[in-house]
């Protein structure tokens, strides 16, 4: 179930007495950058690993997300956490606040979306976690596959090199950086 919402609430809101969990979702993710819920595995991972929930993850960060998921899906590879990360170094700004993406100059092939979305913090819903959807949203221990509310310290983190990438993530990535170079170079 969604709900739009009022002036009163806040993405960087917990769910306090709330009858039922929930998270927020940004309008944008749905109307500009195709982000679908529930989230896929990949995605979950990469919010997990950076310590945030999904409206604590900058919209420019999201858009630079979505294309190496798709790029992953189209040559049937499937999406690593390392293999993405090793392309970006996350940069949260404050405590409690939003967390970026930025690309060291050595990996330029995925280049961060640095267009500014304008308005994007005050046009958003809640989507409610009821009882049929929560395998979408917990594991079988009963803990969140991702934050549903904001953290207080998201993580920052310098991409990974690529000795300490596991040999499948190499793989991977030998796979990515000649197909975009190979796309890249036709452009």
């Amino acid at each position: 179930m969604a709900d739009i919402c009022g002036y009163t609430y806040r993405v960087c809101h917990v769910r306090e007495n709330a009858p039922h969990d929930f998270i927020f979702v940004y309008n944008t993710f749905c109307s500009d950058l195709h982000v679908t819920l529930p989230f896929d595995e990949f995605t979950m991972g990469i919010l997990q690993i950076l310590n945030v929930a999904s409206t604590q993850l900058h919209p420019n960060s999201w858009a630079t997300l979505q294309p190496f998921r798709i790029i992953c899906d189209i040559f049937k590879i499937l999406p690593m956490l390392q293999s993405f990360l090793f392309y970006y170094n996350s940069r949260p700004s404050t405590p409690m606040s939003w967390l970026s993406l930025s690309s060291p100059s050595r990996s330029i092939r995925f280049a961060p979306y640095t267009t500014s979305y304008k308005n994007f913090k005050e046009k958003y819903f809640k989507i409610f976690v009821e009882l049929d959807g929560r395998p979408y949203f917990y594991d079988t221990d009963g803990r969140t596959k991702f934050h549903f509310h904001w953290t207080q310290t998201p993580t920052r983190i310098v991409s990974w090199l690529r000795p300490s990438l596991t040999t499948r993530d190499r793989e991977i990535f030998v796979v990515l950086d000649h197909l975009l170079s190979y796309l890249l170079g036709s452009w």
